[in-house]
């Protein structure tokens, strides 16, 4: 329309019949206040060179298209047949024909998703029968390594006992063979003894001269026996023992966390009348006693073995905040009190955090406010003590947790940006530094299993993980959902974290992937009423809508028996023991 010079609608308005019935045009004569290009509107007939959509029309053709494709079958784009089925799911239109193309695509769905369960629920792994070689392989494997080790080890320790033979009958034997010699000597020491308690002067500086002279000729020719064992039973079977473990864990599936459910179901939770703050497990009560209610070793009981008790393990030992009682409590694992354990301090001192090394029953606890590093029996003797402020190794600025494995033991040096690793076999000499570029100053917890090293920031809510033996970094830093607080290993090596104001506790790998995350529901049951001595300035922006305050896990220890959590409530001051 825009084309023609005329407007069209006065163009038809202006057609007519001639004198004998043919259909003619006039033409029309365009105006002054007309532009050519100008198009007419046919609805209010005014002229207008700007081209707007009317939206009436524009309804009705969408009206009439959507009508033309509802009848339409949606099968294909190129199909013009009318729809006679409807989809009752997603209310499509289709013909005879795309309808029963449809219903083979869906009836082959449901064929190939019912192989698959059927794979999966009744037939066994596909590659089965190759793991189950390897499996075989790797026992019959085990078992000829049992025996060669075993006739090694026979071999080993007989020719040990044969040189211990050799040493006990050398030193059962005079220290000077020759007989002559030595009735010389004994002859000299007679003489000697007689002059000096005589006090003849004289013949004794006489003598005295050859005397020297024929003993130390004995010395050079006879020199003293010195032994030189190097034999750590102790050592020996722990380092067999975590060879073995690292070979154990490498060697066949971990337990995985899937299909557990992902809420902690609260066993019991037993208030305290202190805040807990750390909880370690006590497995090793070999030679270990209570007496008087405190832990004793049983060769330092002495006359009062009789009244010694015999404790059966594993049991908890609890350090509350700031240490009120000047004790660390022992409970059962029904978290009823059995003994205590009081750590004699040089001086003044504080464990700001535990750790309990049950393979060489040593208690490891670290003081943040004086730069120290104590180590003790599970009497509270102390076995080491060191450190002191500052940047060096063996030096720290606000130690926090640690962790021991295979003699080596493991301290979060907070300030300073690193974790110190110590040999507890060479007078606790520092073997390496960690450290990371993602490291703050709010470094919290460090976990040491048989190959990997955890480490929690809390200040920035992620977990580094580590090679123990290279001590480089095997994957990103995991960022956490909250501030984490400590660290414990699993019976497969993998770490477990408190997260502390959500109540959760996460499950790692060893290479920095998260496999679970286990949260705490509260229940009527576990609620209780808010402690006489908690302070209201913190009650008020914190109490929750049942008059309780907020949990907040600290603490955490697992006991692999019972494969239980046992979590220190710090806010609630109670441990809260959770069933994985």
């Amino acid at each position: 329309m825009a084309a023609k010079t005329s407007n069209p609608m006065e163009e038809a308005a202006e057609m007519s019949f001639g004198l004998f019935g043919m259909f003619h045009h006039r033409e029309r004569q365009t105006s002054a206040k007309e532009k050519p290009g100008s198009v007419c509107c046919p609805i209010c007939r005014e002229t207008s060179e700007k081209f707007e959509p009317d939206e009436t029309i524009e309804y009705l053709v969408k009206v009439l298209q959507e009508m033309r494709h509802q009848s339409r079958c949606s099968g294909a784009e190129s199909c013009l047949t009318e729809a006679t089925l409807q989809c009752p799911c997603c209310d499509k239109r289709f013909c005879q024909s795309h309808h029963a193309a449809q219903l083979t695509a869906l009836k082959d769905s449901g064929t190939a998703l019912l192989k698959d369960l059927d794979s999966l629920l009744f037939e066994p792994d596909q590659n089965g029968d190759e793991k189950l070689k390897q499996l075989q392989s790797a026992m019959s494997e085990s078992v000829e390594i049992e025996s060669l080790l075993a006739e090694q080890l026979h071999r080993k320790f007989a020719d040990f006992r044969e040189q211990i033979g050799l040493c006990q009958s050398q030193l059962q034997s005079p220290l000077v063979p020759d007989e002559a010699e030595r009735s010389v000597l004994l002859l000299d020491r007679a003489v000697l003894r007689q002059l000096t308690s005589n006090g003849a002067s004289a013949r004794l500086a006489r003598l005295l001269p050859e005397a020297k002279s024929r003993a130390k000729r004995a010395q050079e020719r006879w020199p003293e026996r010195r032994l030189a064992l190097q034999f750590d039973a102790v050592k020996m079977q722990y380092d067999f023992e975590g060879l073995l473990a690292q070979h154990a864990s490498s060697a066949v599936f971990q337990s995985p966390y899937e299909g557990l459910p992902p809420m902690l179901t609260r066993v019991r939770q037993q208030n305290l009348s202190q805040k807990p703050w750390d909880i370690g497990i006590l497995s090793n009560l070999e030679g270990i006693v209570c007496c008087d209610g405190a832990i004793k070793l049983r060769s330092s009981v002495g006359d009062s073995a009789g009244s010694a008790k015999e404790l059966t393990g594993p049991l908890l030992v609890i350090n509350a905040q700031c240490f009120p009682t000047k004790m660390l409590h022992v409970t059962d694992l029904e978290v009823k009190q059995v003994a205590t354990i009081t750590p004699k301090f040089n001086g003044e001192g504080m464990p700001g955090r535990m750790h309990i090394y049950n393979q060489r029953q040593l208690i490891l606890t670290s003081d943040a406010s004086r730069h120290r590093v104590t180590v003790f029996n599970l009497e509270g003797r102390t076995v080491t003590s060191f450190g002191e402020k500052g940047s060096e190794p063996r030096q720290f600025h606000s130690p926090l947790g640690l962790s021991a494995f295979g003699g080596q033991m493991f301290v979060v040096d907070a300030k300073n940006l690193r974790v110190q690793v110590f040999d507890m076999d060479n007078d606790y000499s520092c073997l390496a530094l960690i450290k990371h570029d993602g490291f703050s100053n709010g470094l919290q917890s460090v976990l040491a299993t048989d190959s990997s090293v955890f480490v929690v920031d809390r200040e920035n809510s992620k977990m580094f993980v580590f090679n123990k033996a290279n001590r480089q970094s095997v994957a990103p830093p995991l960022k956490l959902e909250c501030q984490p607080f400590d660290v414990v290993a699993d019976d497969h090596g993998n770490a477990l974290v408190t997260l502390v104001r959500e109540a959760k506790v996460l499950a790692v790998n060893r290479c920095g992937t998260k496999l679970k995350t286990f949260e705490f529901k509260e229940t009527a049951e576990g609620r209780q009423q808010m402690p006489d001595d908690f302070p209201m300035m913190m009650m008020m922006p914190m109490l929750m809508a049942n008059g309780c305050p907020p949990r907040m896990f600290h603490g955490l220890a697992f006991e692999s028996g019972s494969r239980r959590l046992y979590i220190a409530d710090l806010m609630r001051s109670c441990v809260v023991v959770a069933q994985l």
